[in-house]
């Protein structure tokens, strides 16, 4: 057997979120992450400011920090929120 057909390749999901986001729409997204991380995928999330919401940026990272506290129990936080030009990006990754 190929070496390559014996590795486990490791799949990133990515959800995508804005500052406004309503609560229904956060647990549709935790639902998928939750479902993604028990499946043993990565998840990137990726907040997107756009136009005169870059001045609120606190509400971005409260909006991420409400998501990281619910997925504590599915997985654990491998980058920490950070601001990259208008996204605000972090990763989970499976509980082993």
């Amino acid at each position: 057997m190929a070496k390559k057909q014996r590795e486990s390749k490791i799949v990133t999901k990515e959800l995508r979120l804005r500052p406004g986001i309503h609560e229904h729409d956060i647990e549709t997204n935790l639902n998928q992450a939750k479902k993604f991380l028990s499946d043993g995928m990565k998840v990137q999330f990726n907040l997107l400011f756009k136009g005169r919401e870059l001045s609120n940026k606190e509400h971005g990272f409260v909006t991420i920090t409400k998501v990281i506290e619910d997925l504590k129990e599915f997985g654990i936080v491998e980058k920490i929120p950070k601001m990259d030009g208008k996204h605000i990006i972090c990763s989970c990754a499976p509980n082993t």
